[in-house]
């Protein structure tokens, strides 16, 4: 859905370069073909199809780029620019990241070079007064499925924490600190729950198609939540676990003959040095990226 949109001051029929956005190039008696490029496509490498849609609305003089299609993702004239999941760089022998090697997503660049969509495939081509309600639609669906994703998330973070503070030797029960930054992880993830639920609850059927349409109310107040709210989680995250969940070394070391065998003498508390890396990893792996120690799910 979401194109790179070049100048963002600038409507797509006004962009220097036109494939900032998709569109169309040629129509004819079989089919149409499109040009330009689409951003942050997740799972993109291993989709059957990819759906196009815009990505906002459209005037009249944009009516090239309100298309919206499905293309095989084999079409000539696609191409696919992958960022890998997971924790690329660690060996496997030496053990993947645990969640992300697992549950992680690969994400895109789709580039399309004049590829052909035949109209069976087309959803409509040039209809821009459409664009707005499509795009409207599409965003209530997704932020709220997105709510779910981080609640589940922070389930996640939720138990991986409680480990982190048993391994570090303290129980977050007793003590106040811990207690008062887990009780916030759990205020934050019941929240998005909780939007989800309304915005579920409150649902209706749609005006034309008839089908489900979450309460946009409550979808957006969600989405809200989440996007400030997630930085607050990792922080809490890194909080209980302590600072070698960025800065532990890969698990090589776990197998380095050099390092293995005095590491546990410094690290070892209430657990083996090397179950308490792994739990420590295991909290990484949600919240982390290697070696920058930027948030993220890497």
């Amino acid at each position: 859905m979401t194109d790179a949109k070049g100048d963002r001051s600038r409507r797509p029929h006004e962009q220097a370069n036109p494939d900032s956005y998709v569109h169309i190039v040629e129509r004819n008696a079989k089919g149409i073909v499109i040009s330009g490029t689409k951003a942050i496509v997740t799972g993109a490498p291993y989709m059957h199809e990819l759906l196009v849609m815009p990505c906002r609305n459209m005037g009249e003089a944009d009516a090239d780029f309100a298309v919206c299609c499905a293309v095989s993702i084999d079409a000539p004239g696609l191409t696919i620019a992958a960022r890998a999941a997971g924790r690329p760089g660690e060996k496997v022998e030496h053990g993947e990241a645990l969640f992300s090697r697992k549950y992680g997503q690969s994400t895109g660049v789709c580039m399309f070079d004049r590829v052909f969509v035949p109209w069976e495939n087309v959803f409509y081509a040039g209809e821009w007064e459409h664009s707005g309600h499509l795009t409207y639609s599409y965003a209530t669906h997704h932020r709220h499925t997105c709510i779910g994703a981080r609640a589940g998330f922070g389930d996640l973070l939720i138990g991986a924490g409680a480990l982190m503070c048993e391994a570090n030797g303290f129980d977050p029960g007793r003590e106040t600190h811990l207690r008062e930054q887990m009780v916030d992880l759990i205020k934050i993830t019941e929240g998005f729950f909780a939007c989800g639920v309304a915005a579920s609850v409150y649902g209706k059927a749609d005006a034309h198609s008839n089908t489900f349409m979450p309460d946009p109310v409550f979808s957006n107040i969600g989405k809200l939540l989440l996007a400030t709210q997630i930085y607050d989680m990792h922080r809490i995250a890194h909080y209980v676990s302590g600072g070698l969940v960025v800065t532990l070394p890969g698990p090589d070391e776990d197998h380095n003959p050099e390092t293995g065998a005095s590491r546990p003498t410094c690290c070892a508390r209430t657990r083996p040095c090397r179950t308490r890396s792994a739990s420590r990893r295991r909290a990484s792996s949600k919240t982390s990226r290697p070696a920058t120690g930027a948030a993220g799910t890497a």
